[in-house]
Formats: structure tokens, sequence, C-alpha cells
């Protein structure tokens, strides 16, 4: 019994320091180091308007572009894009 409350305590705690941390909680960045050469927002949003996306909030953060709004199904998410070609990095339900 004691076997298996050690191996338990093990996997848990791996468990816990595995998980990334992120001042927001998602854990990732666009790129590594900021941008020589970001694209320009009006060819940002541009881009956004044409592709059917409503942008309510803009941020740039993790070297993203970071948007609140909502996307081309009219559902309400947070999306990061990259600020070098304006691509989709990351999207996520926005409640």
């Amino acid at each position: 019994m004691k076997k298996y409350l050690i191996i338990s305590a093990i996997v848990v705690s791996a468990a816990f320091f595995a998980v990334p941390a992120s001042a927001d909680g998602d854990g990732f960045y666009c790129n590594k180091a900021p941008s020589a050469s970001p694209m320009a927002l009006s060819s940002f949003f541009l881009k956004l308007e044409n592709e059917g996306y409503q942008v309510r909030e803009f941020d740039y953060e993790h070297n993203c572009y970071k948007i609140e709004g909502y996307d081309t199904a009219k559902r309400r998410i947070k999306a990061y894009f990259s600020d070098i070609d304006g691509s989709l990095i990351h999207t996520r339900p926005d409640f």
C-alpha cells in the first residue's frame, strides 16, 4: 500500500510541474523575439475584415497581435495572430 502512495505522489507532482505558465494561461509565444518588421496595423485590420472577423478589443502580447471579438461563424473568441504576416496562430473561445 505504501508503494502505491509513493508512486501516486510522484505522478501527481510530475503533472503539476509539467504545466506551462504564462500571464494569461495560454503558455505560448508567436515568435521568440519581437520581429524587426511587423505587419502594419492597417494591413492587419484590413486582412481580418476581409476574412470576416469582428474585432472588439486589440492588444499586442507574446509577440502576437491579440484580438477579442467574433470569428467568421460569429462565435466569441480570443485569437492570436503572427505580427509578421497576420496568420492565425492560436484561438480559443472567449467567455
